[in-house]
């Protein structure tokens, strides 16, 4: 992966770009300064990526004047390594044999169960850790530590010395070891074997299915959209059998209800579990230090209507509302307080507006009701804040104007707010945009080259509607 960081003076944005992201969707980026606490860059929770390529993410909340390092995240692709062979035993340890091809740093998966469902339960081999536990069915996981043997099952509390036991090991790259969503079912006796609906709710998820009934079979089929992984039943004792099925997804879709398809045997209670396992990530890290020229005002939600201010304001007085309380109390010479912290930071700037085109867009900017970006270079006596404008005014300077001069000075009265919520992205064009550039859809489709050259076009002011 390559990350490469550019700054643009226009809008006052450092631009992310991002290539050979593999198969990922999606990706993170992610700003720090110190390489320790990272802030998710706004809309970047799940930048989108096609073919290898991220769609440009621009930054618009930088920190001025110091090093910005930016870090991309994106998920691996899942993929199977393959399946062991079985083991099955009577009332006894059994080692499944681990797949071949299995290498350090793979999900090392073994599903185990025993037929006496309510008392019987297996137990987890050395270094694996319990991913799902369904009592008598359960699976376990490890990451391949680079010197791997087959895993050892135990199993406690299945009573009689005929009962049947098994355990299937099974190896994915690309997959952690861990568990983000699961559902599971003890199933009444039927034929098949019914597995629970499941919300995914992360891409590149690797999904299973996991079967197991109380008795042996001749095969099984996996639910509609899974790849079996096995299917090994015994009668070895008193008879059981297990199977799972896997579906590896890059968007994370629902899997409904479904089940695994039983030929031969006998009805019998059975247990469905449905779960999906995070892919692993790979990251790479770049960093920039951008310089802003001069105070700037953004709009986060609409920042082709950012400026740099061309006299940079400093603030007057500061204040800062009082939020506790003084209470006096009869009897009492000192009165009782009741603290709080105070309010945020208040203020008024006035901006200066030298033609006719920058106090209309200055207009449209505060008039949107917005909250605004104030973003200034390092150490300026104009703190950097979120804020929205109270009453503001609009007036001539006092100095003597010409006649063809529209000098004009917006005196803000300015609240300090907190960041608006990662719901607010910003863009730089709007579908007026389109409309105001292209006559028709056949229009664009001539002259744009990609939907991400179409998107990166800067909207202007006459877009902004104030009713």
């Amino acid at each position: 992966m390559t990350v490469t960081l550019t700054y643009d003076n226009t809008l006052a944005r450092v631009r992310v770009d991002a290539t050979s992201l593999g198969s990922a969707v999606s990706a993170r980026v992610e700003r720090s300064t110190n390489q320790v606490a990272w802030t998710t860059v706004r809309g970047a929770t799940q930048a989108t990526v096609t073919a290898g390529t991220m769609a440009t993410v621009d930054d618009y909340e930088f920190v001025d004047g110091v090093v910005n390092y930016y870090r991309v995240t994106y998920a691996n692709a899942v993929s199977f390594v393959g399946v062991g062979t079985a083991a099955h035993a009577a009332n006894a340890s059994v080692t499944p044999t681990l797949a071949a091809g299995s290498t350090t740093n793979d999900l090392l998966l073994v599903l185990a169960a025993t037929r006496s469902s309510g008392q019987g339960t297996p137990n987890a081999p050395t270094g694996y850790d319990t991913l799902i536990d369904a009592a008598n069915f359960k699976l376990f996981g490890k990451t391949h530590d680079g010197s791997e043997v087959n895993p050892q099952v135990t199993f406690s509390g299945t009573g009689d010395a005929t009962m049947s036991v098994s355990a299937q090991s099974a190896t994915f790259r690309n997959a952690q070891n861990a568990i983000v969503d699961g559902a599971g079912a003890l199933n009444s006796s039927a034929q098949n074997i019914a597995v629970p609906n499941l919300t995914v709710t992360v891409d590149n998820a690797l999904v299973l299915a996991l079967g197991w009934k109380q008795d042996d079979w001749t095969s099984v089929t996996s639910p509609t959209g899974f790849t079996e992984i096995g299917e090994p039943a015994t009668t070895l004792g008193d008879d059981q059998g297990i199977t799972w099925g896997r579906l590896i997804q890059t968007n994370a879709l629902p899997v409904s209800s479904a089940q695994f398809t039983v030929t031969g045997g006998a009805s019998a209670v059975s247990r469905g579990v449905s779960l999906s396992i995070p892919a692993t990530t790979a990251s790479q890290s770049s960093s920039i230090t951008p310089s802003l020229d001069g105070a700037w005002i953004k709009s986060l939600g609409r920042p082709f209507l950012n400026r740099q201010l061309d006299c940079a304001p400093t603030p007057g007085t500061i204040s800062r509302q009082t939020r506790g309380s003084i209470t006096t109390v009869v009897g009492r010479r000192r009165p009782v307080v009741g603290t709080e912290l105070r309010g945020s930071r208040q203020l008024s700037i006035d901006v200066v507006l030298r033609t006719t085109d920058d106090r209309i867009v200055f207009d449209v900017m505060i008039g949107t009701g917005d909250p605004l970006f104030i973003h200034t270079p390092l150490r300026h006596p104009l703190p950097t804040m979120n804020v929205v404008v109270e009453d503001s005014t609009e007036t001539r300077p006092v100095t003597q104007p010409r006649c063809n001069d529209d000098w004009r000075v917006f005196t803000l009265p300015l609240v300090e707010v907190a960041a608006p919520g990662p719901g607010v992205v910003g863009s730089t064009s709007t579908w007026q945009t389109v409309l105001d550039n292209y006559a028709s859809w056949a229009a664009v489709v001539a002259n744009v080259d990609s939907w991400f050259d179409l998107v990166q076009t800067v909207g202007t002011v006459t877009e902004v509607v104030i009713p």
